[in-house]
């Protein structure tokens, strides 16, 4: 017998057209010979019971257009800059239950895991995550902008004859004395939790590093707190 729902499907719309060309159908025999449920080919060829293919899940809240319409509301968020989270997806889900509701019954509203299943259907809907950005790095990340910033940097390299080997990137990055970052560790004690020991210190430190376009790397600097000693 066939294992998956597709291939059952197949063979049940082969016996159904089988048994319309019979003159005194036996769905026994001809569920026997195409290798499909007796009860499934019954129910089907006796207009019973519609394809689970057709139908597709008992628990599918939005009907075809409605999950077509938020693929395009999600669409639309992605245009404007405002991508929506699960959260949104389950509030727009629930908005289009609730203006296709018509009788005295409750309205239907989808669970907080139905946007999980959502998302499995939709495999070209992705998941990912976003991280905060301020707007002024933000707009730089224009590639035009960026562009023109590389043309008024070659503009000015042949204007006043400056060389690869004196570009040089600058950058900075402070932390504090003796307090690591968390991260993930390799245990076998059990705790769920560990904890690294914090020294309370306060004072930072700022590491300066600087490399050339020609690969050329300075030796870092570092900025410390300043003491003030009083003169004898």
């Amino acid at each position: 017998m066939p294992t998956t729902c597709a291939e059952i499907e197949e063979r049940v719309i082969e016996a159904c057209k089988d048994l319309d060309q019979q003159e005194y159908p036996n769905i026994a025999k001809t569920a026997r010979v195409f290798d499909v449920p007796d009860g499934r080919l019954r129910r089907r060829f006796l207009n019973q019971a519609s394809s689970r293919i057709d139908i597709g899940g008992h628990n599918k809240a939005l009907n075809e257009a409605s999950e077509k319409a938020l693929c395009l509301y999600i669409d639309k968020a992605d245009e404007i800059g405002l991508p929506i989270r699960e959260k949104t997806l389950i509030i727009a889900a629930n908005a289009i239950l609730r203006n296709h509701h018509s009788g005295p019954g409750p309205i239907r509203t989808v669970s907080k895991s139905w946007a999980a299943r959502w998302l499995q259907r939709h495999p070209d809907v992705q998941k990912m995550k976003r991280k905060p950005l301020c707007m002024l790095r933000k707009n730089t990340h224009n590639p035009e902008m960026i562009e023109k910033w590389f043309r008024k940097l070659l503009a000015c390299k042949e204007k006043y004859g400056v060389a690869d080997c004196d570009i040089y990137n600058m950058d900075e990055t402070g932390f504090r004395i003796g307090v690591g970052r968390s991260h993930k560790i390799l245990t076998r004690s059990g705790n769920k939790r560990e904890r690294m020991t914090d020294l309370d210190n306060r004072d930072y430190i700022t590491s300066i590093e600087a490399i050339s376009a020609t690969g050329i790397a300075l030796p870092p600097m570092l900025v410390v707190k300043a003491a003030h000693l009083q003169e004898r």
